[in-house]
């Protein structure tokens, strides 16, 4: 017990406590939608923050947009899903590499932060920061947030500069992403209802596909 009272105490348990936080609050949100009566409205964030976390940010926003919510709501939940992201996971992964406390089910996600340094060690090297802001933002799935900050951990950035970087990194991917999936959605509605629902299952498709790929 003592061991993690000590954990909380830490810069990295700290980081932790506010993604938990933060993750208890989102609940504590949806939870005052469902019993205030907006339970299609509830449904439908939660089902947008579940399709972020398994299928990346692009299939998130999409859901959103095609569900017809609000477009700012959609990107600040969004946004508040892959903060919650960086702030639970983050904290895990420098545990992990410490050797203080291994979760066995994310220790293959964190081998691909490692890869990852490794495969661009010279430009991570030359840039740093730099490299893991640009790192973040290029709104592709592959260098999301949470690789970011890992990677960022790994060439020696301080946690606050780290964690900072990668959350403006991922505003802006997410403004990048909106931008653009709010008026193909919107186009893909003058063509049919079922048209938006077709474009969040071909971004789907080819989230499976990518990572069938990379795991072979």
């Amino acid at each position: 017990m003592k061991k993690y009272v000590h954990l909380i105490a830490t810069v990295e348990g700290k980081i932790l406590f506010a993604g938990v936080f933060l993750l208890a609050l989102f609940f504590t949100f949806l939870s005052l939608l469902y019993l205030l009566g907006f339970r299609q409205l509830s449904s439908q964030l939660l089902a947008m923050a579940v399709t972020n976390v398994i299928f990346g940010r692009a299939a998130g926003l999409s859901l959103g947009f095609a569900s017809q919510i609000d477009p700012t709501a959609v990107v600040l939940l969004n946004l508040l899903i892959e903060t919650i992201l960086v702030l639970v996971i983050y904290p895990l992964f420098v545990f992990s590499v410490t050797n203080i406390v291994h979760v066995k089910r994310l220790e293959k996600f964190f081998d691909s932060a490692h890869r990852y340094q490794e495969r661009y060690k010279d430009k991570f090297e030359k840039y740093g920061a730099v490299a893991i802001f640009i790192f973040v933002w290029l709104p592709f799935w592959m260098t999301g947030p949470v690789v970011g900050a890992m990677v960022g951990y790994l060439i020696g950035l301080g946690h606050y500069k780290n964690i900072t970087l990668v959350l403006l990194g991922t505003s802006l991917a997410v403004a990048v992403w909106a931008s653009f999936l709010d008026s193909l959605i919107a186009a893909l509605s003058s063509l049919g209802a079922v048209a938006p629902w077709l474009a969040l299952g071909f971004l789907i498709l080819v989230y499976v596909i990518m990572k069938i790929k990379k795991g072979r």
